[in-house]
Parts: C-alpha cells; sequence; structure tokens
C-alpha cells in the first residue's frame, strides 16, 4: 500500500483589505512650481529709483488731495523720464507742479518738526523744573529727619 500524506487543509481566505481612503491621508508637501516662486526683482536704473522716490513722496503728500496726488504720481512717470531739452511745454508745467508739491510737503514736515521740537524743549524744560522739585523735597527731607531725630534725643535724654 501507498501512504499518501496528508497536507493540512488550506487555510481560509483572508478578508479583503479595506479600501484606502486618500483624502484621510496627510497630504504631501507640494513642490513649489516656477509659477510659485516669486520673481526675482529687476534692477532699477538710478533714474527710476530716483522716480520711484518721487511718487512715493507724492503719494505721501497728505496736504493734496488723493485726485492730486495721483494724477502727478501718473504723470510724473511721462514727465521726469524724458531729457529736460526734449520736453514738451505741458511736461514742463507738471514737474513745476510736482517741484511745488514736494516743496510744501517739505515745509509741512519742517514745520511738523519744529513743532515736536518745541514741545521736546517744553518737556525738558518742565522736567528740569520736576527734577529742581523733587532734590528740594528731598534737602527738606533730610533737614526735617534730622530735626526729629533731634528731638528724640532730647526726649530720650529728658526721660533718662
Amino acid at each position: 500500500r501507498l501512504q499518501v500524506s496528508r497536507s493540512p487543509p488550506p487555510a481560509p481566505p483572508s478578508p479583503p483589505a479595506p479600501p484606502i481612503n486618500f483624502a484621510a491621508m496627510a497630504p504631501k508637501r507640494a513642490q513649489a512650481t516656477k509659477a510659485e516662486r516669486a520673481p526675482k526683482k529687476a534692477k532699477l536704473s538710478p533714474e527710476q529709483e530716483m522716480l520711484q522716490r518721487v511718487v512715493l513722496a507724492i503719494h505721501g503728500a497728505e496736504q493734496l488731495p488723493p485726485s492730486c496726488r495721483e494724477l502727478l504720481a501718473i504723470a510724473a512717470e511721462g514727465s521726469l523720464n524724458v531729457v529736460k531739452d526734449n520736453r514738451h511745454a505741458s511736461q514742463d508745467k507738471v514737474i513745476g507742479m510736482i517741484g511745488e508739491a514736494l516743496t510744501e510737503l517739505r515745509d509741512a514736515k519742517d514745520a511738523a518738526v519744529s513743532s515736536e521740537a518745541e514741545k521736546l524743549k517744553a518737556a525738558e524744560a518742565q522736567l528740569a523744573a520736576l527734577q529742581a522739585a523733587g532734590e528740594s523735597a528731598e534737602a527738606a527731607l533730610a533737614q526735617r529727619t534730622e530735626a526729629v531725630k533731634a528731638a528724640e534725643e532730647k526726649v530720650a535724654h529728658a526721660q533718662g
């Protein structure tokens, strides 16, 4: 007789794996694309830098109405970029207006600085007066402390 080896019965099939929910997984770090990278700032010529400073100063001229500031800022780019010999009369007028606006701005800032300097002088004078009063009060306190000590010594001497 032939002996047949019996193998164990096959294992029952394992239950199927649950479906993967990709939305619940932590997102991967996205690679920065070329569109997301900040473009490098183009280097400005010295003339363009000066023009930008003038435009910023015009926008900061609060003594002018906003519409006037905007008009001068826009007109500055078309007028200040033109060489003086090639300018039209209207561009010269715009440059004159810009000059007046900047002069008014400087005068307003100078007045503000003067006003703050006056306030500073007044505060320093008040500080000096208060320091003198404090020193006077300390001297009076020291004098009265000495008087109290002398009186206590007299009382102690009279009792003793």
